[in-house]
């Protein structure tokens, strides 16, 4: 079941790899799926968006709520900060590292702001995130 799972997610990341590289931003369609320590989170409306090197963005929100996260905006330091169980994960606009507590996370592109949401690479929210689920 395992190996079933692996081949169905991985053949999804490849399909939204082509499909995201296709245009600089798209719509996912109503729902997007995330898998995270194999249950499947359901995002409604998420807009993915490939940046200039290539790499695909989400939108945090909408994803950490899905995963029962506080969070709150910190314009004036332009920071979104998620809690949960004890975790808090500091992620500021420009910059290409997170804060997950006392440790920092190095992302393979910098979080940006985008139509008031703050994105990030796909890769950070299934891995950081799986880490806290």
């Amino acid at each position: 079941m395992k190996k079933f799972i692996s081949m169905v997610v991985a053949l999804a990341v490849i399909f939204t790899a082509i499909n995201t590289m296709a245009a600089p931003e798209q719509s996912l369609g109503s729902v997007h799926f995330f898998w995270i320590d194999e249950t499947s989170i359901s995002v409604e409306n998420l807009k993915a968006v490939t940046d200039e090197d290539g790499i695909s963005c989400v939108p945090i929100r909408a994803i950490a709520e899905k995963l029962d996260f506080n969070i709150e905006w910190d314009g004036t330091n332009q920071t979104a900060k998620l809690d949960k169980d004890g975790t808090h994960i500091e992620i500021k606009i420009g910059d290409d590292v997170v804060k997950k507590n006392d440790d920092i996370i190095q992302l393979n592109t910098a979080a940006k702001l985008i139509d008031d949401f703050t994105y990030v690479p796909k890769r950070f929210v299934t891995g950081i995130l799986e880490s806290v689920q």
